[in-house]
């Protein structure tokens, strides 16, 4: 499976033909559901696209855990000790 990109292609990439076969079949009045359904899960089917999607899902995900796991050991933690430290004082 050919995976590089080469600039100086004349051909279009295929995920490109595929959004652009998705979106002049939307245009159409007589394009139906099931025909769109295809062609977006042969768009969501590339190589470039679910890898970007799941990357991004990843971070997210991760991002989120470490923000709250963070905010919550702060919380407990951190704050706690600043206020017997003035009950202290």
């Amino acid at each position: 499976k050919n995976s590089n990109l080469s600039i100086n292609s004349l051909a279009p990439p295929k995920w490109l033909q595929n959004f652009d076969n998705y979106m002049m079949n939307t245009t159409n009045t007589n394009s139906s559901l099931r025909l769109t359904l295809n062609d977006l899960h042969t768009f969501f089917n590339n190589q470039h696209i679910s890898v970007l999607l799941s990357y991004l899902l990843f971070w997210h995900h991760t991002i989120f855990c470490l923000i709250s796991c963070g905010s919550l050991l702060y919380n407990t933690y951190i704050q706690r000790e600043q206020h017997v430290n003035i009950k202290n004082d």
